[in-house]
């Protein structure tokens, strides 16, 4: 029996600060209500965030909560207030490497909550970015209702927001929104600043942030959008608690250790997207992945090793998207790689056993990339995915070469 030495790292209670060369200095805090999309993308966005943060007069990033994939505030702090036993950015990433990764841009540590809590100022300044919104422009005031969209972004969050900052006794000293359409709209950075009192010792929250680029906060500063995604994705690595737990899972489920298996990462959702776009029926886009499936037996067995699957398939997918939850898809994907033993119970089960009772998506979903970038060789199927890439970056980064692509990103015939 191979045994995996595991000593369980504290939790997110135990943990509240990262161990750091120098003394945080706090300054002025920005905090984001959402960064929109999930995971991998949403931290393109937090990494935009924290370069606009830094460049427009060293504020401190709060640490965003996680649920479910996305990073942000869910419904179990807006309404129950529970910020205690929620997940936190360093439960889904290792932060200590990502504030040494933007250490190297000269941006300061994302600050815990326990830490905003003590410091912030009790001012708030709100502020609603609305999109494909025509005319665009900034609203102040009583003027947010005198465009459809901001006015909207206004009733949809202003009633969150303020169950937030009542309960914790911070007041709203302005609200005002920015209005993008299309690419258009494009300022400089110190127009998108004037209007937010930068000077002023108020804490700045956003709505959500889908960060800086032609096309999302559009502004003429390529040094803060959210691309250059190589650089991103080679600070982003899996938490201790998500390693421990994913050694967990390989020693009850697998009998392995690291290096002593092979990881199929099949991302299924993005492929179908740009299929049907192709013009596709959602009949034949399920007979390629058939197609593919029934190639895949023969490639594990070339490589000799015991076979272990990630997926965005199930619960632990992507529930924004129907194609996710498509229960035949999901069964023979597990039929070609474990060869018909096992189903789609005992295959979620297992994960949620390893991660201790954790069903959060996103951290079971970081359980399957570390075990995935610890493998001994990768199958990836599906592609167009920034997981998959992001796996494949760290992958390379070690010197590992041994990466099969199987109908990934080729001509879909």
């Amino acid at each position: 029996m191979n045994i995996i030495n595991v000593s369980k790292p504290k939790t997110t209670s135990e943990v509240t600060n990262v161990k750091l060369s120098s003394p945080i200095t706090f300054r002025k805090f920005v905090i984001c209500f959402s960064y929109w999309e999930q995971q991998t993308n949403a931290v393109l966005n937090l990494w935009s965030f924290q370069k606009w943060a830094n460049q427009s007069g060293h504020f401190s990033v709060v640490e965003p909560f996680v649920s479910n994939s996305v990073l942000g505030f869910s419904d179990n702090q807006l309404n129950k207030h529970d910020f205690t036993t929620s997940l936190r950015f360093r439960d889904y990433f290792d932060i200590e490497r990502w504030t040494n990764g933007t250490a190297k841009y000269s941006i300061p540590p994302l600050v815990s909550w326990d830490n905003f809590i003590q410091h912030a100022s009790k001012e708030i300044i709100v502020v609603l970015t609305a999109f494909d919104a025509n005319p665009g422009g900034y609203y102040i005031g009583g003027n947010i209702n005198k465009n459809y969209r901001c006015s909207s972004e206004s009733r949809q969050h202003i009633g969150n927001i303020n169950s937030l900052l009542s309960f914790l006794g911070l007041k709203v000293v302005k609200t005002l929104c920015y209005a993008y359409y299309k690419k258009t709209n494009n300022k400089r950075l110190s127009e998108f600043n004037f209007n937010l009192e930068l000077k002023r010792n108020a804490t700045i929250l956003f709505s959500f942030w889908r960060g800086i680029e032609p096309g999302r906060i559009t502004m003429d500063e390529p040094l803060l959008w959210r691309q250059r995604e190589t650089d991103v994705l080679s600070m982003l690595f899996p938490s201790p608690r998500i390693m421990y737990s994913s050694k967990n899972y390989l020693k009850s489920v697998l009998n392995v250790s690291f290096q002593e298996y092979t990881a199929i990462v099949f991302r299924s959702v993005r492929r179908q997207q740009e299929m049907r776009a192709s013009g596709y029926s959602l009949t034949k886009v399920l007979e390629s992945y058939y197609k593919c499936f029934s190639q895949l037996p023969d490639m594990l067995k070339s490589l000799g090793l015991k076979p272990f699957l990630a997926t965005d398939l199930g619960r632990f997918g992507d529930q924004t998207q129907q194609f996710a939850r498509n229960k035949d898809l999901f069964q023979r994907a597990l039929n070609a790689v474990y060869s018909s033993s096992k189903m789609i119970s005992e295959y979620e089960e297992e994960f949620i056993k390893a991660a201790d009772g954790v069903t959060d998506t996103g951290y079971i979903g970081g359980m399957q990339k570390a075990i995935a970038l610890n493998a001994k060789c990768i199958i990836m199927m599906g592609g167009f995915s920034t997981y998959q890439s992001s796996i494949v970056n760290h992958y390379k980064s070690n010197n590992q070469t041994c990466i099969k692509y199987l109908c990934y990103e080729r001509p879909f015939d």
